[in-house]
């Protein structure tokens, strides 16, 4: 991956767990590469047997080799790392049904290249562009009402892919760069800021959500994300939203990528 020309990289990471006696239930996997310019992104399905585990496969794939062209092929080996780490032979057979109903997780992926930066969203993790101190970007949803919706979700079953959606997704990912701000499919590609200060934010649903709500409070929501400095605020912040019943409770990860100088204290 070629050197960008901005120099941008992890400023924070951090994630709050919907649960605190149950950390280990997060189901929220983070992967941060600042040596290949590559950050990571997958929010596993509660519902769904083990995601936490197929969204860890999906974030270490990713950061290996990025979904592109060869797309099938490179989830086929995610399914292949989740089969392999699945202990069947003790599984109960309410276990084995549910392995057999398939693991399900959203995948975000952001590359950042010599002269824009490239996004791959597949569900519902969130990319948000801050310039200015605002939202001048968001993909793949742009509005709070979109995360109403059922997300299309990765699967570890091969057939659940053969959908028009996914269709669509194996047209994007093999398409070339249209222009920076345009978007196809799974795929967006952005220009980086002229503004030393902007930064871009990497959030799972219920973050995005609360985030992109149109109300009198969304610029103080804002303020309040980007001036996180260590996981003390991030879960402060989460867990002040969840008591006001303003934050839908769910495990809620946050990367926040800039300049250096773009988070410090003035």
């Amino acid at each position: 991956m070629s050197k960008p020309t901005r120099k941008w990289h992890s400023l924070f990471e951090g994630t709050v767990p919907k649960d605190h006696a149950f950390p280990e239930s997060n189901e929220d996997k983070v992967r941060i590469c600042d040596d290949e310019h590559l950050y990571v992104m997958s929010d596993g399905a509660s519902e769904s047997y083990n995601s936490a585990l197929w969204a860890e496969v999906l974030v270490e794939s990713a950061c290996s080799e990025p979904p592109h062209s060869q797309f099938v092929r490179w989830l086929k080996r995610a399914i292949a790392t989740y089969e392999d780490r699945s202990d069947r032979k003790d599984m109960s057979w309410s276990q084995e049904a549910a392995f057999n109903r398939g693991s399900f997780a959203s995948l975000l992926v952001v590359e950042l290249l010599r002269d824009h930066i490239k996004l791959t969203s597949i569900g519902d993790t969130e990319a948000l562009l801050i310039k200015n101190g605002k939202i001048s970007q968001a993909f793949p949803y742009k509005e709070a009402h979109d995360f109403q919706r059922r997300p299309n979700l990765l699967s570890t079953l091969l057939s659940r892919h053969n959908t028009p959606y996914f269709q669509q997704v194996l047209r994007s990912l093999v398409a070339k760069k249209i222009s920076c701000s345009s978007q196809s499919g799974c795929k967006a590609w952005w220009h980086y800021p002229s503004s030393s200060d902007s930064l871009l934010l990497c959030v799972t649903d219920a973050l995005a959500e609360w985030l992109l709500r149109k109300d009198g409070s969304t610029q103080a929501r804002l303020n309040k994300v980007i001036a996180v400095r260590n996981q003390e605020d991030l879960t402060r912040l989460v867990e002040e939203a969840r008591r006001e019943d303003k934050m839908r409770k769910d495990d809620s990860s946050l990367i926040i990528l800039g300049e250096e100088h773009a988070t410090s204290d003035t």
